[in-house]
């Protein structure tokens, strides 16, 4: 379940490529393999942060492509991980100069009473590649509010959107949180 949530938040994160980023934080719905995972969701910029809680718990996911870098805390043990962004095994991502990003139109829907533009996507790099949804929506300067794998299987949604700056502390470490190596077999 870890991996697949990885996996949506780095489809989140190709997801901004379609539309310039923003500024903004929402609740978020994530379905994956008939499990369903709620959080909060900020990005400012080329920040993102991602918050979850999944078998009693939180996870915090930040995202700093601006020093390339992202952080995993747990914040009950007041640790965190730190992971490159550069490297092999990387997915591609908007912010990724060599990925390249194709879409087409797939219709018009409503998705939380927004009215969205839904575009197919496909992103590559380096020989990697996946395809799935995104819904547009046109009253947010098409912030992207839903994403999904081809199939359906994986989708990740936006609640209760808030348009502007988040708090720029969102995307630091807190004070007194301790760095854990990475374990073996991770970069």
């Amino acid at each position: 379940m870890k991996n697949l949530m990885l996996f949506l938040f780095l489809v989140s994160a190709s997801s901004f490529a379609a539309a310039p980023p923003q500024q903004f934080s929402a609740d978020m719905v994530m379905t994956a393999q008939g499990h369903a995972v709620t959080g909060k969701y900020a990005m400012s910029g080329d920040k993102m942060r991602m918050e979850m809680g999944a078998m009693g718990q939180t996870t915090i996911t930040i995202a700093r492509h601006d020093k390339k870098v992202s952080w995993v805390l747990m914040p009950a043990q007041k640790t965190y991980m730190e992971m490159k962004m550069e490297g092999k095994g990387q997915g591609p991502t908007p912010f990724d100069a060599d990925a390249n990003f194709q879409y087409t139109p797939a219709g018009k829907e409503i998705v939380d009473g927004h009215p969205c533009r839904k575009m197919k996507f496909t992103v590559t790099k380096g020989g990697q590649s996946f395809s799935g949804f995104h819904w547009l929506a046109t009253d947010l300067k098409d912030l992207p509010v839903k994403w999904s794998d081809e199939a359906g299987t994986s989708v990740m949604e936006f609640k209760n959107i808030k348009m502007g700056a988040p708090p720029a502390d969102l995307f630091e470490i807190p004070a007194g949180y301790k760095k854990m190596e990475m374990p073996a077999g991770h970069p």
